[in-house]
């Protein structure tokens, strides 16, 4: 038997009015104890209410939708993770789609809003091809002045750990990165930005395909001067677990015998052996920020363009020192 906004009413002792209210997440004119007999009751007698037929009803569905690149990836997942937690506090629920997979925009008229995590291409397609808009934030790598958006540069982290380096007298840098991804990607330029003020030979190791390990691991073993380096930097955090036991395979120690500076800072980062140093992308931030930013444009949609660039740091551990 489905269970109705009626029978919880029954059960808190309030009307079926006020258990739309508070379980809309409308509680600013509640008392916190009725508020908690509503939300207990619905609890306790498993009530869903129906998200379709309350957009149909009010216009809003209390739903956000994430749009992500890869659902697969190490810095993907951290993202997913402090945004729904974030939103499910404000009282919305959340979808998160791979943009891949995205056939077509007009699934997405039953959502209030959008968060859209380094996917610009189809951010600024979905701009121009959708006339009835949603609300939008774009979060990630880019910086656009458009729309609502919430970014980050690491050329300062990037550069600092790369001084660290030359500072120790590390002169044969790599730079390990992924094709297709990189070439006009900021740690990359700074790379070779910096290799070239300081009169240094660039070494860089190119990954084909960074989610296929068979290639992965033939790229990192094939590379012809991989003995040769005193340190690397790394794209990402997840390529760099990944190299670290590629070449002990090769009786290539790092520390010890090869220092490494990521870039991401995810959570593992920070348990892994040895404990990576990283250029830390300010990821909880970030998610805060462009949630706080959606919500502040589903209830004004005229307010200005919100814009935060977050800058990087460089956190020394194990793998540099």
């Amino acid at each position: 038997m489905s269970i109705s906004r009626n029978d919880v009413a029954k059960e808190a002792g309030v009307s079926p009015t006020t258990v739309s209210f508070i379980l809309n997440n409308k509680i600013e004119h509640f008392n916190p104890l009725t508020v908690k007999k509503v939300r207990d009751a619905a609890k306790k007698l498993g009530y869903t209410p129906n998200k379709i037929a309350q957009a149909l009803k009010t216009g809003k569905s209390n739903i956000i939708v994430m749009w992500v690149y890869r659902m697969t990836s190490m810095y993907t997942s951290t993202i997913i993770k402090y945004t729904q937690e974030y939103l499910q506090e404000a009282g919305y629920d959340v979808i998160v789609k791979d943009v891949r997979k995205l056939h077509n925009f007009t699934n997405e008229m039953i959502v209030d809003g959008i968060l859209a995590f380094d996917c610009l291409d189809y951010t600024l397609l979905y701009k121009k091809e959708v006339q009835i808009r949603l609300p939008i934030v774009s979060v990630g790598k880019n910086i656009v002045n458009s729309f609502d958006n919430v970014s980050y540069d690491l050329s300062d982290g990037v550069l600092t750990g790369l001084t660290s380096f030359v500072k120790k007298g590390y002169k044969k840098i790599g730079f390990l990165y992924v094709s297709g991804e990189s070439e006009n990607d900021v740690r990359y330029n700074t790379y070779k930005d910096f290799i070239k003020k300081n009169g240094l030979k660039e070494y860089i190791l190119k990954l084909d395909d960074q989610f296929d390990d068979i290639k992965t691991e033939k790229n990192i073993k094939e590379c012809p001067f991989l003995k040769d380096l005193d340190a690397i930097l790394s794209h990402n955090d997840f390529n760099s677990f990944r190299f670290i036991k590629i070449v002990k395979d090769l009786g290539i120690n790092v520390p010890k015998d090869l220092k490494l500076i990521s870039t991401d800072n995810v959570s593992m980062s920070n348990y892994y052996i040895p404990t990576l140093s990283t250029v830390e992308i300010p990821i909880k931030s970030m998610c805060r920020t462009a949630v706080d930013f959606l919500i502040n444009r589903i209830k004004d949609p005229n307010i200005p363009v919100q814009e935060k660039v977050y800058v990087s740091s460089f956190i020394e551990r194990e793998s540099s020192i």
